[in-house]
């Protein structure tokens, strides 16, 4: 006779892991959606990409597009981490792993990089 409980649901410390997982996407989004479309609204983007401006920045169009596919990629990885979380899979804690040494991979080397490719800020 075993006296086990059948495990059902998700809780205990679990639960902290899931706020984290599924506020993951939407803090992706309510970072990033306001930083990137008013850069291609106001003018931003064409001052700092056109080598004729007097704020023109080499390789920013570069670098922001990389980010900007970098972020998205992110962003799908947090709906998949979702997706594991709420079927319950058990690659769930590598996949959590994996995102976050990409995050941690991604900011190291954008601080390396130093800030020579971070524009200045310009009034258009």
């Amino acid at each position: 006779m075993s006296d086990e409980k059948e495990l059902k649901g998700l809780g205990g410390w679990l639960i902290l892991v899931g706020i984290g997982v599924v506020l993951g996407p939407i803090r992706l989004l309510a970072v990033f959606l306001p930083l990137y479309f008013p850069m291609f609204s106001d003018g931003t983007w064409a001052a700092l990409t056109t080598p004729s401006s007097e704020v023109y920045t080499p390789y920013f169009g570069t670098m922001l597009i990389a980010e900007m596919c970098f972020n998205s990629l992110m962003l799908l990885a947090c709906l998949f981490l979702v997706f594991l979380f709420f079927t319950k899979k058990p690659s769930l804690p590598k996949g959590l792993y994996r995102h976050h040494c990409r995050i941690v991979d991604f900011y190291s080397a954008r601080r390396l990089g130093g800030n020579s490719s971070v524009p200045r800020p310009i009034n258009v």
